[in-house]
């Protein structure tokens, strides 16, 4: 029995379109795979121990070699990971133009996956990825660079100064908590605070100097160092002699030194 017309040209295209489709699909799956960038944007809400957020769907980053950063939901942000000095700088982490790349870089210092060179970086990649201009970009990187956690294989610090060192399994102060904090400490971190501020305003003109797209955060040289212990005693004599006259005035004394000071006291030890 004869067959329909055009039936053999139909039984062709079928055949040939079942021939092609795994190749139109492998392409379309190799695209994607090569895609960097955010899945979308967050969708979070709002805790009452602000500033703090909690996603309520997935956020995820793919950067330029092709690997997966996920922000799962439930994940929690409040910028910690940032340092303050930045936030006063260039505005809170979860309100300025950097959240979302805050938020996959709070999620990898909080769980350490992968190292804190590669936890930075990424960051560095998700705010150009938002379209941050490079000095922005690089400005921002170079803060959490230079005052944000790190840690290897045992422990956990802060900075180039490896501060508050402490063992990776001792637990830190849950996501989105403020411990409290004595007088003498907080004195201490508000002339830190103070410090970084200046070193991240150096770098940022340093960078714009250089050319900030080229500009080599790991060749960078703050001009001067905070002195922790030399604040912390400048702390508790502020809260020893505050009601003295001149009490307030010698407690504030500078507490930075410069490189050359540095050496120099290296020197003579």
């Amino acid at each position: 029995m004869p067959g329909k017309p055009g039936g053999t040209m139909i039984r062709r295209d079928i055949l040939r379109t079942a021939a092609i489709a795994p190749v139109l699909v492998s392409a379309k799956g190799a695209l994607a795979m090569q895609a960097s960038g955010f899945s979308g944007h967050p969708v979070v809400r709002l805790l009452p121990f602000a500033p703090c957020i909690e996603l309520v769907e997935r956020l995820d980053f793919r950067d330029s070699n092709d690997l997966l950063w996920t922000a799962p939901i439930g994940a929690r942000s409040d910028g910690a990971s940032i340092p303050r000095s930045l936030w006063t700088f260039a505005g809170g982490p979860l309100s300025g133009n950097y959240r979302d790349a805050a938020i996959i870089h709070d999620r990898y210092c909080d769980t350490m996956e992968r190292s804190w060179r590669a936890t930075h970086w990424v960051f560095r990649e998700a705010m150009r990825a938002r379209g941050l201009s490079w000095l922005e970009v690089v400005t921002k990187y170079g803060a959490v660079y230079l005052f944000g956690p790190r840690w290897d294989a045992t422990h956990r610090w802060t900075g180039i100064r490896r501060l508050n060192r402490r063992p990776r399994s001792e637990p830190l102060p849950p996501t989105c908590a403020s411990p409290g904090m004595d007088e003498p400490e907080a004195f201490v971190d508000a002339g830190r605070e103070m410090w970084e501020r200046a070193i991240i305003a150096d770098l940022e003109r340093e960078a714009e100097a250089q050319g900030a797209e080229n500009f080599d955060i790991a060749q960078y040289v703050p001009p001067t160092i905070y002195d922790t212990d030399r604040a912390r005693r400048q702390g508790q004599l502020l809260k020893q002699n505050a009601a003295e006259p001149g009490g307030i005035e010698q407690a504030l004394r500078p507490n930075t030194l410069t490189v050359r000071e540095l050496e120099a006291l290296a020197g003579s030890g």
